[in-house]
C-alpha cells in the first residue's frame, strides 16, 4: 500500500516536473525564435515538447536507479546547449 502511493507521488512529480519543463522550453524558444508562420510554430513546438519529454525521461531515470539527481547539471548544460 504505502509502495504503491510512494510509486504514484512518484509520478505525479514527474509529470509535473514534465509539463512545468515543458511550458518553460516553449516561452523560451518563442522568445528566441521569431516564429512566422503557422507550420513554423507547431514545429517549434513539437522540437520544444520533444526536448523536455527528454529531460523528463532522464529525471526519472536518475531518481529511480540512483535515487538522486548527481548527474543533473550535466542534463541542464545540455538543455542550454539544445535551445
Amino acid at each position: 500500500m504505502i509502495i504503491s502511493l510512494l510509486g504514484v507521488l512518484h509520478g505525479l512529480g514527474v509529470l509535473a516536473i514534465g509539463f512545468i519543463t515543458a511550458f518553460i522550453f516553449a516561452v523560451l524558444a518563442h522568445l528566441i525564435v521569431k516564429a512566422k508562420t503557422k507550420v513554423q510554430v507547431v514545429a517549434l513546438d513539437i522540437t520544444m515538447f520533444t526536448a523536455a519529454s527528454f529531460i523528463v525521461l532522464r529525471i526519472d531515470q536518475e531518481l529511480r536507479y540512483n535515487g538522486d539527481l548527481f548527474d543533473l547539471h550535466v542534463l541542464v548544460f545540455a538543455s542550454v546547449a539544445f535551445l
